[in-house]
């Protein structure tokens, strides 16, 4: 049997962005580190997860401008 913490990422190597960051800076660091999600903060907290699937449904199906609109 494989434990669960062998399928586990490290703590370290999660990645967390402001939550005033735009959606496009944040793509943009999705992309470069070939992740499909990241944590979003308020100060140190994190309050919530952006998916890849967040961008298509909540960004580019109501036509918002990815330069102009903060993740949050």
């Amino acid at each position: 049997m494989v434990p669960v913490k062998s399928f586990m990422v490290p703590a370290e190597k999660f990645v967390v962005v402001d939550r005033a960051t735009s959606v496009r800076r944040v793509s943009e660091i999705m992309r470069d580190r070939r992740i499909g999600s990241v944590f979003v903060a308020r100060d140190k907290e994190i309050i919530g997860i952006l998916t890849e699937t967040d961008f298509v449904r909540r960004l580019v199906a109501v036509g918002l401008d990815a330069d102009q609109t903060p993740v949050e």
